[in-house]
């Protein structure tokens, strides 16, 4: 941010432990930024990201079991606890000009949250479906695996509000789940330079194996590539020219 690098270090001398850092490349620049939990046991410093001139980060000080939601802009007096909820905030991703993050709340059950920057704007989003993982941004909403008694383990998605949270498809019908949804934000394989790959889940509700998915925002041509029962166990699709789902591996 800003020309600066920030991380979670530990210089080793036994006075501050793995605490947040930054540098600007030189010697003179490379600096401590604060110590959070004070003395040698500093830890828990993670999921770094950039919002509103700031990094946001998961923290744990003293007086916390779990790390809560920290912010700096790069100062010692700027670098301020925002929640104090046990949250343990994970996989923290920018979207709609707010922080989602996979946390915790006063059960232990890990929820969509999302945060605004301030303790009060930091919230739950739908409280009926538990978060597994990442979030995977496509179109208006984000995307995660989610799981609830009724479906099991299956793709949701959410555009920030309650009303807006729900299950896209229950891919292994009832409470039996799917058997793994990842995602990734890579460049798609088998599709052309038009192809806009957003993310990938992996299941097979017969035989409870796994196949790869890719989403993208257009494709050229419609029809199977590779056999679909090849010796990897991998198909190539391309759904049509308007089609939102375009390749499958």
């Amino acid at each position: 941010m800003n020309d600066v690098l920030y991380f979670a270090f530990d210089d080793g001398k036994d006075e501050t432990g793995k605490e947040l850092w930054r540098t600007d490349g030189t010697a003179d620049g490379t600096y401590l930024v604060k110590d959070i939990r004070e003395g040698s046991n500093g830890y828990d410093i993670d999921e770094f990201v950039i919002y509103d001139n700031h990094i946001y980060f998961g923290a744990r000080n003293e007086s916390g079991d779990y790390s809560e939601l920290w912010k700096s802009d790069g100062t010692e007096e700027g670098t301020v606890q925002i929640s104090n909820l046990n949250l343990n905030p994970r996989y923290m991703t920018v979207f709609n000009d707010e922080i989602y993050f996979n946390g915790r709340n006063e059960d232990g059950d890990r929820l969509v949250w999302k945060s605004d920057g301030t303790g009060e704007g930091t919230a739950v989003v739908g409280d009926s479906v538990y978060v597994d993982g990442e979030f995977f941004a496509f179109g208006d909403h984000l995307y995660f695996k989610g799981y609830s008694v009724a479906h099991g383990i299956e793709l949701w998605r959410t555009d920030g509000t309650d009303e807006g949270t729900g299950l896209v498809k229950d891919i292994r019908p009832g409470s039996s789940s799917s058997s793994e949804i990842k995602g990734i934000p890579e460049a798609t394989r088998g599709c052309r330079s038009n192809c806009y790959p957003t993310f990938l889940f992996l299941f097979h509700p017969i035989h409870g194996g796994c196949t790869i998915m890719y989403f993208t925002d257009l494709v050229i041509h419609s029809g199977v590539i590779e056999n679909a029962l090849c010796s990897s166990g991998f198909t190539s699709v391309n759904m049509g020219h308007d089609a939102d789902i375009a390749c499958f591996f």
